[in-house]
């Protein structure tokens, strides 16, 4: 999967001079999968910010919404 994620990175690279990706981060470890209802998926994001600081001139945007349920996870 991380290939062709470089591979399509690679790609738009080429084809513009300035690109924003965005990941949505919603707490840290579980409390991510929890909210998102997918085991793995904060390992997930991790792995993909680590194959985007490959691209420096790629830049990274990390959103996240508050709730009640990832409140005072974020506090700790």
């Amino acid at each position: 999967m991380f290939r062709a994620i470089d591979r399509v990175l690679s790609r738009i690279k080429e084809l513009h001079d300035h690109i924003t990706i965005g990941v949505s981060i919603d707490g840290i470890g579980s409390m991510h999968d929890y909210i998102r209802g997918i085991p793995g998926a904060f390992q997930l994001v991790e792995r993909t910010m680590n194959v985007l600081k490959k691209y420096p001139n790629i830049r990274r945007n990390i959103s996240m919404v508050v709730t009640n349920l990832n409140f005072s996870h974020f506090l700790k």
